[in-house]
């Protein structure tokens, strides 16, 4: 009996026969053996196990006699090579249904491990949860104990703020008090000071009249002395006459001084016997009649039309007014008051302090198969939240730009005493990105430019923010009208103003022709004289200087004023 051996090569069946007593190797390339797999199907799949599983396989094969006819032969070998391909079938079979077994336990193994391992996560779950209860109960103990403290704090600063509130309005009322009793003693002795004027000039005119009489005596005694030595007999009679003249004269002047130092005396004599208890203060208010409105003013209420000169006082007028209103604090309604600084950084200071104790209670409970980071339990936070619940910015944008239309301030500089309100401000708006322990130096800590420019974004914003920092400064009284004087802005910069020259672009021009007019009145008369003139007859006015444009003009007037003004001056 020979042995073959199956092989797979270039898409072939090639069957060794290996005698083993002739020890000879016989090859044969067998066609019909590969054709008996006709279907496709079972071509692959007879490939694949001879490929991947039975890559060189040994069966036994038993050769047909040769002395058969050549029918017979090759029925007898096809029958063999049957046998030989079933055998491979039936084996192939069992080892696929081996694996199949072998795979499906495989995967039941592989489903009790998955579920024991989601029991398992499942327990770890409910304990985590379970602990977590814990802690939240831990949690709300703590956040109870420390929200009772922080409302008994919270009751004693509002009371304090309430009592330094109390005490600050009893000051001002006090201060208004004596700076009106003060004003009141100035008045009086303004009064005093005035009478005793009075007295003196009144004393002083008496005094020239007497002085006068005296002059006027002594002239007629020199008269009557000179014609005493042309007339001896008449000289007599004159003098005698000047004389009783004279001594009326001079008693009826003095007749009022007497009796006035007599009234004197009896009235100091009196006085001193008098009770002082008994005596008052009269007052003496002088009137004075209430000044009258100027013309262009009077012209506005009328709806007369304005000069350019009067226009501009009219709107220098109009912003005297806004500003008196500005700082009588009448619209300081939309301005966050000290009290409410004061709260907001309050509860800025509660939620650190909430946020810090549950990350300090859960710190070394945290389990990272139940949490994907410790950031997840207070969960996103909104920065300004507790800043636009407390104070609304829109309702301050009136005053505030009303502020920037009249001031020009620079960015980040503090004015007089603003340091503290403006630090508590800034510390109020951007509360979460301060200490903990800020709240205890409210005021001290110095504000970030750098943050505030980061979180405005643009300039505008920036500006916005600042300027309301200092409306705040200016209501807390660390800010007055007189600090801000340098920044004022000029009033050719102010909006009303600036629309009315876009309504009106000729104003500049008219302006300084009213001005040159009233400067050199005779002078533009008679340029005007002229110019009718030339208008009128130019043939016959050609040997006179005649200005050739408006500009020449002008300039040829501004020299004539200011010569004018350059004398006025020397004399």
């Amino acid at each position: 009996m020979d042995r073959v051996i199956i092989i797979k090569s270039n898409n072939k069946l090639i069957i060794k026969f290996w005698n083993c007593k002739q020890q000879k190797l016989k090859f044969l390339k067998v066609k019909e053996a590969y054709e008996v797999l006709s279907n496709q199907q079972s071509k692959l799949t007879y490939d694949n196990l001879i490929g991947n599983t039975f890559g060189q396989e040994y069966y036994d094969f038993e050769e047909p006699k040769q002395s058969q006819n050549d029918k017979a032969y090759n029925e007898q070998r096809e029958l063999e090579f049957e046998r030989i391909r079933q055998k491979i079938i039936s084996r192939t079979e069992i080892e696929k249904e081996l694996k199949r077994r072998e795979n499906l336990e495989k995967e039941k193994q592989i489903e009790l491990k998955r579920q024991e391992d989601n029991k398992k996560r499942e327990e770890m779950r409910k304990q985590a949860l379970e602990q977590q209860k814990e802690q939240w109960q831990q949690m709300k103990e703590i956040f109870d104990n420390y929200q009772q403290d922080d409302m008994q704090y919270l009751k004693h600063q509002q009371a304090q703020n309430r009592l330094f509130e109390m005490n600050y309005i009893e000051r001002h009322l006090q201060q208004e008090q004596s700076n009106e009793n003060q004003r009141q003693i100035e008045e009086l002795y303004l009064q005093d000071y005035q009478n005793r004027i009075r007295f003196q000039e009144r004393h002083k005119k008496e005094y020239e009249k007497l002085r006068k009489w005296n002059s006027l005596i002594k002239d007629i005694e020199t008269k009557t002395e000179k014609q005493n030595s042309k007339q001896i007999n008449q000289t007599e009679s004159t003098i005698i006459v000047g004389a009783i003249i004279g001594l009326i004269v001079v008693a009826f002047l003095s007749y009022p001084l007497l009796i006035s130092n007599k009234d004197g005396k009896q009235q100091s004599s009196n006085n001193k016997s008098e009770d002082y208890s008994k005596m008052r203060t009269q007052v003496l208010i002088p009137y004075e009649a209430a000044k009258s409105d100027p013309v262009w003013l009077v012209k506005k209420h009328a709806n007369q039309k304005l000069t350019p000169l009067e226009t501009e006082m009219y709107l220098n007028f109009i912003r005297d007014q806004e500003l008196k209103l500005f700082w009588s604090g009448k619209k300081w309604d939309g301005l966050p008051s000290p009290y409410m600084i004061a709260q907001i950084i309050q509860r800025y200071h509660q939620a650190k302090s909430f946020c810090m104790t549950s990350f300090l209670s859960c710190s070394l409970d945290y389990n990272r198969e139940v949490y994907f980071g410790i950031q997840d339990e207070c969960g996103s936070i909104n920065p300004f939240q507790i800043w636009h619940e407390a104070f609304n910015e829109r309702r301050s944008i009136p005053i505030v730009q009303q502020f920037m239309d009249q001031y020009e301030i620079p960015l980040f500089q503090n004015i007089g005493n603003s340091r503290e309100s403006i630090n508590a401000f800034f510390q109020a708006k951007y509360g979460m990105f301060t200490c903990i322990d800020s709240t205890y130096n409210v005021g001290q800590i110095d504000f970030d430019p750098e943050l505030v420019i980061f979180w405005e974004r643009q300039r505008k914003n920036t500006k916005f923010i600042w300027y309301l920092s200092m409306l705040y400064a200016i209501r807390c009284g660390k800010v007055t009208e007189k600090q801000l004087e340098p920044f004022k802005k000029d009033l050719k910069q102010t909006k009303r103003y600036l629309k009315y020259i876009k309504n009106n672009p000729k104003h500049q021009d008219n302006l300084v022709t009213q001005m040159i007019y009233e400067s050199a009145p005779q002078m533009m008369e008679k340029m005007n004289n002229d110019k009718r003139v030339l208008e009128r007859t130019p043939r016959e006015l050609e040997h006179l200087v005649v200005l050739l444009d408006d500009d020449q003009l002008n300039e040829e007037v501004i020299k004539y004023v200011e010569k004018q003004l350059a004398a006025q001056k020397l004399s």
